[in-house]
């Protein structure tokens, strides 16, 4: 059971710490976004700091075929090229014993990796995905409580928006009253972007590029 004061601790202290919208030249990010990633990144360094050569972790990392391709690109921001030589050296040798072993072609059967056997799918789920499914079920459950808090609420309509898919998530695990609190928030902040990106299509119609840009400019 995960500590939703801490969780909520910790959205309340970005959420304070965040640029505004009307005065940052910075892309939005859901405070959410945020967190999960750096749940992740934190995973991440801490694999390379103390565990790269234990050998069950590298099992696990081998079921999984190492990475997937989005925290892949993730490593290259833990800045150990040791670390990643390493763990990437292990792969290689996996897939072409794998290859020698047991060609991948079209009539081979398809079992698991782990068998040496002709099958290209992972038997385990990336582990920075993991790591990133934990932290959003951690963060948006803390954030669904902490809606009956009037302080909570007031930091987050001072806030950049939260992502389509956090919001959903967060308004299914909230209390009825907490739930229509925020959709109606989002909503209102959905509707503001959908007028200005209607906008935006407007002024690039020929008959309306004389007009003058506004708040839409950077929709």
């Amino acid at each position: 059971m995960f500590d939703l004061e801490t969780s909520l601790r910790e959205i309340l202290d970005t959420l304070q710490a965040e640029p505004k919208a009307t005065s940052s030249a910075l892309p939005v990010r859901c405070v959410l976004c945020q967190l999960v990633e750096k749940s992740v990144l934190t995973t991440l360094r801490f694999f390379f700091d103390e565990f790269v050569n234990d050998h069950a972790i590298r099992v696990t990392i081998r079921k999984a075929r190492g990475f997937c391709r989005e925290h892949t690109t993730a490593l290259y921001q833990c800045g150990d090229a040791l670390g990643t030589a390493i763990l990437y050296s292990d792969l290689l040798d996996q897939t072409l014993t794998q290859w020698r072993e047991h060609p991948p072609t079209a009539s081979a059967p398809r079992f698991s990796f782990g068998r040496r056997t002709a099958s290209s799918n992972p038997e385990a789920p990336c582990p920075a995905c993991a790591t990133a499914q934990e932290a959003t079920s951690r963060y948006t459950n803390a954030l669904a409580h902490g809606l009956e808090r009037p302080e909570v609420r007031t930091l987050l309509e001072a806030s950049l928006p939260l992502c389509v898919a956090h919001t959903e998530q967060v308004v299914r695990q909230a209390k009825p009253t907490s739930a229509n609190y925020l959709l109606a928030l989002e909503t209102k902040r959905l509707e503001a972007l959908y007028k200005e990106l209607e906008e935006l299509i407007r002024k690039n119609d020929y008959r309306f590029r004389h007009e003058e840009w506004g708040e839409e400019r950077d929709a």
